[in-house]
């Protein structure tokens, strides 16, 4: 995907401070962008719209803290997605969703889903709660929520 992140200002900002860090397409984080893509490839990511105001997504930090979690939503209502960096709880507006759905964890060290995924109506909302360390040893997940298409 051609993104490194997790690495320091040479690593993303190409050749504008300096050389370029090269070393950084080494690091764990610049091989989850092929994991990122997985997860976000079977789904209709072009309809994704941020979620900035946490309308769809709360509890996820505030925007430049090490906390926040990045969330977006379809823009016909059949998708949330949020990226959380740390453990956390989301609690998710499912209203958003134009129809009942289902949500599941997804791993972005190893770009599977993980455990079963739980039916969600489209009412109200929903308490989920990161399911502890992902495959690399670490706290970030990846929140689908999904209507049945």
């Amino acid at each position: 995907m051609g993104v490194v992140y997790g690495g320091p200002s040479g690593a993303w900002n190409i050749g504008a401070m300096g050389p370029p860090d090269w070393a950084a397409v080494s690091r764990p984080a610049a091989a989850h962008m092929g994991n990122i893509r997985k997860i976000l490839e079977p789904l209709a990511w072009s309809k994704l719209v941020p979620d900035f105001s946490h309308s769809a997504v709360a509890g996820g930090g505030k925007i430049g803290s090490t906390d926040y979690a990045a969330a977006a939503v379809a823009s016909n209502g059949s998708l949330i997605v949020a990226y959380t960096p740390v453990a956390a709880k989301l609690q998710i507006d499912l209203s958003k969703l134009v129809a009942p759905g289902t949500a599941q964890w997804a791993d972005p060290a190893s770009g599977k889903a993980f455990g079963t995924a739980v039916s969600v109506a489209n009412t109200n909302s929903g308490l989920f709660t990161t399911p502890g360390k992902n495959s690399d040893n670490e706290n970030d997940w990846v929140l689908i929520v999904k209507t049945h298409e």
